[in-house]
């Protein structure tokens, strides 16, 4: 059966990326088809492969979780799912993609081939494995989201394949030589113990006991019993061929890999093993690499090293640039090389080539070189991708403008979009036209005033590793105060640096050195800054080797913007700090365009208080709509898609206890009208980062007051930023 089906933008591919396309799409109110050759959404994280999401927080920046499109996914994942099963984060998925009504999902649908009228798509052609029919789908914009770049490739779009030689860039992590290798894909399972012994009979084709040591003593490769999932993120095979010709073959070869492994554990004795069985073999690998195509601005190594800004930033990343050995299993060299960078900008101009107008590009195979690729790869990246590509196209239709004939203005209007939906570059200033809020009068029952304040003490923290300690500091302040422990007198050698957006790994070439002087005993130890930091407002940032026997003293309940642990662990705990924070988490904030920590927190707090309110007041009666507040849902701690293995100390990922305790769970909405204040509503259960209210109809007044009556654990409130319509 062959069926034509017309949308306003088709997207394909339904990893993480493409399900970010569509729902942003569908969303500015166009019609999507969402196509996928699968039978689940999610792509590598979803329950037939079971990568978990990670991005700019995983690679140690702090104050950076992704948020947008898929960070309301996340939260609701946190939410309803806080055991992180991989099958009910399909499901969150799937909840999604069905409640938008502008959306038609086909499943199961493989892509073939599009068809062009000179550089531009009209339409594509597929068929849906089980239904025995055939389509054809016509569209004004069409997003690849496939991964390998299938469609642009298809069509003709220039793409690369392998790293670029040195020269070619200039960038210091190429080869000297380029070359055509890849980093190769994985299958992993998963093992549950029973209640008696289960025996595993190997089959024939799968690898020995002896071929499995041949490898796993190469690499420090760690196999063990209790290891599961992504612990054997180097189960990888496929690098040096081609990752979409060879697809099959790799298939098999990780399969005999992974068989291998597990005959290795459960038959070579070495390992506590008889109770063991698998629960879970990956049938389709997970693909790290294949395709990436030229756009219209080549994202470098240069630009994220020198932080550059671009007008044109519609995500961000901030993952380590990870590199793996093309060899993967079968390579000596070591398992990954991991360098960490600070959050960097992706252009709009990375997802597009400029002679095909109607087609735009998310998730790993957007234009980038092989070295930023190696962090731009991540998936959290590659859902903001989505997002703006999603975005951008839905834009474009509307206005009948492709994205490379964009003015500037019409970039900002798309950016604007962005920031709408809580997915934009921190920093972003947003204007925000119409929002009433900031015309209004603001006032708060109550704002935190002391540093130090509110929490129990929570022991000594040990400065066992190398070490970090972040804090915001006003303009004119020469210095803080920190509660220490020490055994003995001490004298540290630091860094101190000034980060927009701190990072407790990326290297500041900018940082300063100071000696610190500590005392032997427990007392408040200050921390003179250099001059050069005097006039300096916005976040500090000190490093500092192990010191054996010291300690930073810790709070109970986090100051958003204090934060203190090791450089290679996301256990964080929040120091004791003595500083000047007047003004910094002021009513002000709640109205600056910006709803993300940048340069300072950029959030109200308020005290400890009952019901902390806000109010905002205007000279005459206006008409409301809709209240957003954009909440705090503590975005230095990752929030995973699924968690299927081991959580060994390699993965440096510490997971949340539950849901932030920063995070407004319930408010209410009050209206004045002719002197006299009436509940409009209220929000109960929140669990978003963005909270939307909807006044009742045609509700109108000279005041809003939004109290919060409570949050999922912290005694204040805390507000980034309100926008009424």
């Amino acid at each position: 059966m062959s069926i034509d089906i017309s949308s306003d933008i088709v997207v394909i591919g339904g990893g993480v990326s493409g399900v970010c396309a569509a729902l942003a799409a569908a969303r500015q109110g166009v019609e999507v088809c969402f196509i996928t050759d699968r039978p689940v959404l999610g792509g590598n994280s979803s329950s037939e492969i079971r990568v978990w999401v990670r991005g700019a927080s995983g690679g140690g920046n702090l104050l950076s979780e992704e948020m947008g499109i898929l960070g309301e996914l996340k939260l609701r994942n946190l939410y309803a799912n806080p055991e992180f099963n991989v099958l009910f984060w399909d499901e969150v998925l799937l909840d999604a993609v069905l409640a938008e009504k502008k959306i038609r999902l086909f499943l199961n649908t493989y892509i073939t081939k599009p068809r062009l009228e000179g550089n531009k798509i009209v339409s594509v052609q597929g068929f849906q494995m089980g239904s025995e029919k055939d389509f054809t789908f016509s569209a004004s914009y069409f997003i690849d989201a496939t991964g390998d770049g299938t469609i642009g490739a298809a069509a003709g779009v220039p793409f690369a394949v392998g790293s670029e030689s040195r020269e070619t860039y200039q960038e210091p992590n190429a080869p000297e030589k380029g070359n055509p290798y890849t980093m190769g894909n994985s299958l992993f399972y998963v093992s549950k113990k029973c209640d008696k012994p289960v025996a595993f009979v190997p089959p024939a084709y799968i690898y020995d006991i002896e071929k499995v040591k041949s490898f796993i003593s190469a690499g420090g490769r760690l196999v063990n019993e209790t290891l599961n999932g992504c612990d054997y993120w180097w189960f990888e095979f496929g690098g040096t061929v081609d990752t979409v010709q060879d697809n099959q073959d790799i298939s098999l070869e990780l399969r005999k890999i992974t068989l291998g492994v597990w005959n290795y554990i459960k038959n070579s004795g070495l390992f506590d093993a008889e109770n063991l069985t698998l629960e879970w073999v990956g049938s389709v690998p997970g693909k790290r690499e294949s395709r990436r195509f030229i756009g219209a601005y080549v994202l470098k190594q240069q630009d994220l090293m020198e932080k550059r800004q671009f007008e044109d930033a519609v995500a961000y990343g901030g993952w380590y640039m990870d590199f793996h050995p093309a060899g993967g299993v079968y390579t000596t060299e070591a398992n990954c090389i991991q360098i960490p960078v600070f959050t960097y900008q992706i252009p709009l101009r990375c997802l597009y080539n400029q002679d095909f107008p109607n087609l735009l590009f998310a998730g790993r195979d957007i234009s980038v070189s092989r070295a930023v690729f190696a962090s731009s790869r991540d998936m959290d990246t590659c859902a903001l991708e989505g997002q703006a590509a999603g975005t951008a196209a839905a834009y474009a239709f509307l206005n009948h403008c492709p994205p490379p004939r964009m003015s500037g203005t019409q970039i900002r209007a798309v950016k604007e979009l962005l920031a709408s939906r809580d997915s934009v570059f921190p920093g972003y200033v947003r204007e925000a036209g119409g929002n009433l809020a900031r015309q209004a009068r603001i006032s708060v029952s109550s704002i935190l005033a002391e540093s130090d304040s509110d929490g129990d003490d929570a022991g000594a923290f040990a400065l066992s590793a190398d070490w970090f300690l972040l804090f915001p500091k006003k303009r004119g302040a020469s210095g803080v105060e920190v509660l220490t422990q020490s055994s003995q007198t001490l004298q540290l050698k630091v860094s101190v640096s000034k980060q927009s957006l701190p990072s407790r790994l990326a290297v500041d070439i900018e940082a300063e050195t100071m000696r610190l002087d500590i005392a032997a005993g427990t007392q408040w130890t200050t921390i003179p800054l250099p001059a050069s930091f005097i006039n300096y407002e916005g976040f500090v940032m000190l490093t500092g080797e192990t010191a054996p026997g010291l300690s930073i003293m810790t709070n109970s309940i986090q100051n958003t913007g204090f934060l203190t642990g090791l450089r290679w662990s996301a256990d964080y705990r929040y120091p004791r700090i003595r500083s000047d924070i007047t003004g910094i988490y002021g009513p002000d904030n709640l109205q600056d365009g910006q709803s993300r920590p940048y340069i300072l927190p950029r959030l109200w707090s308020s005290a400890a208080e009952k019901e902390p309110a806000i109010l905002l007041e205007w000279e005459g009666p206006k008409e409301f709509r809709e209240l957003v507040l954009y909440l705090n849902p503590d975005l230095n701690r990752e929030i995973p898609s699924s968690i299927q293995c081991s959580l060994d100390a390699h993965h440096y990922f510490t997971p949340r206890p539950g849901m932030p305790p920063e995070l407004v769970k319930d408010f209410r909405v009050e209206v004045r009208r002719d002197g006299r204040w009436s509940t409009a509503g209220r929000i109960s259960g929140n669990y978003q980062r963005r909270a939307s209210f909807v006044f009742p109809t045609a509700a109108s007044g000279d005041a809003v007051k939004i109290v919060i009556e409570s949050t999922y654990g912290s005694p204040r409130a805390e507000v980034f930023e309100i926008e009424i319509y």
